[in-house]
Parts: C-alpha cells; sequence; structure tokens
C-alpha cells in the first residue's frame, strides 16, 4: 500500500472511540477473503478491496485491526467507527450496523464434502444435485461444521436457527478454517458449511484439493451480494456517501473482479464475470 496511508496494527486493543475522520477496517480470519500470515498474506480478495477503498479514501485514517468476527461485532455494538468489508446483510446485524451498496459478488455458502462420502448426502439431494439442506439437519445423523457469527444466506440461517436444537461442531475465533478442513479430511465431521473459494483455498494448502466436493444448497440463492458493514452513528454518514461513489465506480473493474476470480476454481471464472456483468452493469 502507498506510504501516505496511515497503517496501523493493533491485535489486541480497540482503543479509538467514534470519529468521524477515523475508520478502523477489521480483518477476519476467512482466507482466501482476509490472509493475515504466509506468502500471501494482505492478497485476500477482500484485503484488495479494502486497500482499495483506503487509496481512494485518502481524506480518513484508516486503521487496520485483527480479529475474530464476534470480537468485531461487539466493537461495533459498543458504537466504535469499526467496519468490515464483506457482509451479508441480515435482520440482526441491522440493528447494529449500516450497510454501503453491494461491492462484490459472492458465490453462495454451500456443503464442502469429501468427494469419497457423497453417498452420505445424496438421500436428501435433488436430480439437478442441490441438497434440501433443512431435510438433512433434521433427518440425518451427519455431522457438520459451522462458523459462529457467521452468516451463511437468509435461508439457511432460517434453517439453522428453526433447527438450533440439531447438534452442529461450531468454531469460535480467528483463522478457524484450517481446523475446519482438517475435521472435514480427518472424518471428525461430515461436512462443512462454506464457499467454494474458502474450501479450496484450505485444501490446496494441504495438498488435497482434489479430494473435496461442493454441493450447492437448494434453499440459498446460488450469489450473494456482499457490502461494506460499519458500525451505526453519526461518524458513518459522510463516509458512506463517498464510500458508495467509491463503490460503483470500481465494483465492474477487471481488477476487482480477478481479486475475487483468482482464489475460485478456474470452471467458475466464467460465470462470476457472468453474474458481476449482471448485477452491477447499468
Amino acid at each position: 500500500m502507498r506510504a501516505a496511508i496511515i497503517l496501523l496494527l493493533l491485535l489486541c486493543a480497540w482503543p479509538l472511540q467514534a470519529d468521524s475522520q477515523t475508520v478502523q477496517w477489521a480483518r477476519t480470519g476467512y482466507p482466501p477473503f482476509f490472509i493475515l500470515s504466509g506468502h500471501e498474506a494482505g492478497q485476500g480478495s477482500v484485503d484488495r478491496l479494502v486497500e482499495h477503498y483506503m487509496q481512494r479514501l485518502p481524506q480518513y485514517s484508516h486503521l487496520l485491526l485483527e480479529a475474530s468476527l464476534q470480537r468485531a461485532f461487539r466493537e461495533m455494538q459498543r458504537g466504535l467507527p469499526v467496519c468490515h468489508a464483506s457482509l451479508v446483510v441480515s435482520e440482526e446485524r441491522k440493528q447494529f450496523m449500516d450497510f454501503s451498496e453491494a461491492n462484490q459478488v459472492q458465490f453462495a455458502n454451500g456443503l464442502v464434502i469429501l468427494g469419497s462420502r457423497r453417498s452420505l448426502f445424496e438421500p436428501f439431494m435433488d436430480d439437478e444435485g442441490y441438497l434440501d439442506f433443512s431435510s438433512l439437519v433434521t433427518q440425518s445423523t451427519t455431522s457438520i461444521q459451522r462458523v459462529e457469527g457467521r452468516s451463511y444466506s437468509p435461508e439457511i440461517d432460517l434453517a439453522l436457527k428453526s433447527h438450533s436444537a440439531v447438534p452442529f461442531q461450531v468454531e469460535k475465533g480467528v483463522n478457524r478454517n484450517a481446523v475446519s478442513m482438517l475435521r472435514l479430511l480427518s472424518g471428525f465431521v461430515d461436512g462443512w458449511l462454506a464457499r467454494p473459494e474458502e474450501a479450496l483455498y484450505q485444501a490446496r494448502l494441504m495438498g488435497r484439493g482434489d479430494e473435496i466436493a461442493f454441493i450447492p444448497i437448494r434453499q440459498a440463492r446460488e450469489f450473494s451480494l456482499a457490502r461494506v458493514g460499519c458500525a451505526k452513528g453519526e461518524w458513518n454518514k459522510e463516509f458512506f456517501q463517498q464510500l458508495n461513489a467509491v463503490i460503483r465506480d470500481s465494483r465492474g473493474e477487471p481488477a476487482q473482479i480477478r481479486a475475487y476470480q483468482r482464489w475460485l476454481p478456474q470452471s467458475l471464472w466464467k460465470k462470476h464475470a457472468d453474474l458481476t456483468r449482471q448485477q452491477f452493469t447499468p
């Protein structure tokens, strides 16, 4: 990033109170959206979005903050000037967040499995290969991994909430995707609720990218529209006006699209480009 941008990495403290000229960007451990360590640190698809916004909005002081999603939400609820650059809107989140215009098309969450164990899920799949998630969680004994505080889609979230008595393996904290993939590969869980790009990223890191499969969920949309979510307050009014102008100007740019596509299976590149064009072309 350019030296003119103010960068501070605060791992343990959130000291700033609401300030209309300061924005704190939460970086949560969900590769390849945010990559917090290794030789590709800072090169995640949402890392690049944040970098772009920081460069295009130099009138603000920008702070980068590493935290779990739950911790970031707690700070937003306290009214601190915290933003996350890639969130799905939900009614619960709207109670303490305001949202930008859509900034990125992302493939929807589905169920990541081992290809060798597909037969476990076939009774709950239709002829087109889509999974009936509600039937799965109520009628099967499969063990499903999910992450605390994460919104998967309005439809999946409703199924999770409606069937809260069903046991799920719940992960908390920063950078839990590696643990989730290890549990899947070891057979500790049968499925993992995730997006195709994050699952493929972890499997490739472990040298086992050819062992996993992705099942889309019938109740969920094929894609979701990500948005910047920030803590409510007077501090964000002017910021959102300026941010939305940047988003509208750049969300269809090839560089912005490639920042996400580079982490997808190549077979999905054209589909993503088509969806982006459909959603963002005036």
